[in-house]
């Protein structure tokens, strides 16, 4: 649901990304890599959004 609000327009994307980002679990190698990517500030549309996470969970098994 969250997401579907955060493609509602472009001033809803700052208020939907606390939400969504808010709480990073990564409990694969897959969902790890996906989530360093955005970080790492190669996607321009997702630039700060470490400022968003609150907490993060990294599984032991990876």
């Amino acid at each position: 649901m969250l997401l579907a609000c955060s493609l509602v327009c472009r001033n809803w994307l700052t208020a939907m990304r606390r939400h969504l980002f808010s709480d990073v679990i990564l409990e694969s190698i897959a969902q790890y890599a996906k989530f360093a990517k955005l970080l790492d500030g190669s996607a321009q549309t997702f630039e700060g959004l470490e400022r968003y996470v609150r907490s993060l969970t990294i599984s032991t098994e990876l």
